[in-house]
């Protein structure tokens, strides 16, 4: 009788394993690591993940490897309070921002396409599942893309990073219609002719340039991403840019009539 409660106690056991374990691996789909069997070492050396490239060929992936004591080491950092730990997190013209940028077939710095690249880095983000987070920690890009996923301004960060690195003006802005800062987005400037409204602002030292707010956040699977044009976003009054200081600007409406 006992070896009969002992086999079923390890069979259950086992099932229960094997649920476990094919949850754990349905979560973690999209991320591998990858440990070279010469290294003789017990951790990662690197680590691995795939990502959707909207707009390219059916089915494309681009999958980037990234040096697992450098994520560790951005991991461990120590944050500063307030705005400035969002612009310390933005980190442009990393070896694997290019990366990225050479598999959406953007070239840095050319002005004639800046709309388009502009297009094409908000798809990609827009790509990346968003995680709501209870505890606030902001992310780096590295943090994002290792973990393949991020909160609403995790995904801004890693847009801001690739625009920059692109040769693209753009700037982390916060907007808000009430008192608090519940949302992060990005600005960029450029002139998008989209047949739908587009909510822009002036920053005071653009010379009258404008910006157009990029919304980040657009998936919970990154197979089916959710993704939004350049300047169409939630009506926001104004949006908040932290600089050298903290500026506050009002959101403005351009309305296109719809082509017939």
């Amino acid at each position: 009788m006992s070896l009969e409660l002992d086999l079923r106690y390890a069979r259950d056991s086992m099932a229960k394993y094997r649920e476990n374990n094919r949850l754990l691996v349905e979560e973690n789909k999209w991320y591998h690591l990858v440990i070279p069997s010469e290294s003789g070492i017990f951790y990662p050396a690197e680590i691995s993940h795939q990502y959707y490239i909207y707009g390219q060929q059916k089915g494309k992936y681009l999958e980037l490897s990234f040096n697992a004591n450098k994520y560790f080491e951005h991991r461990r950092r120590k944050q500063e309070s307030g705005l400035q730990r969002f612009i310390d997190a933005s980190t442009p013209h990393e070896n694997f921002l290019y990366t990225i940028l050479d598999s959406l077939r953007i070239v840095p710095n050319d002005s004639a396409r800046n709309d388009a690249n502009a297009q094409k880095i908000l798809n990609f983000v827009n790509s990346i599942p968003y995680e709501d987070k209870k505890k606030y920690y902001v992310k780096m890009p590295i943090e994002t893309l290792v973990e393949g996923r991020g909160h609403c301004a995790d995904l801004a960060i890693l847009m801001h990073s690739l625009m920059i690195t692109a040769g693209l003006d753009a700037l982390l802005v916060f907007p808000t219609d009430r008192d608090s800062l519940d949302h992060t987005m990005v600005g960029v400037n450029g002139d998008f002719n989209f047949d739908r409204t587009r909510t822009y602002f002036f920053y005071p030292d653009s010379n009258g340039k404008k910006y157009y707010l990029c919304q980040p956040t657009g998936t919970d699977d990154m197979r089916y991403p959710i993704l939004h044009k350049v300047g169409f976003s939630h009506r926001y009054p104004y949006s908040i840019i932290f600089q050298d200081s903290v500026t506050i600007v009002e959101n403005k409406k351009e309305w296109l009539k719809r082509r017939k």
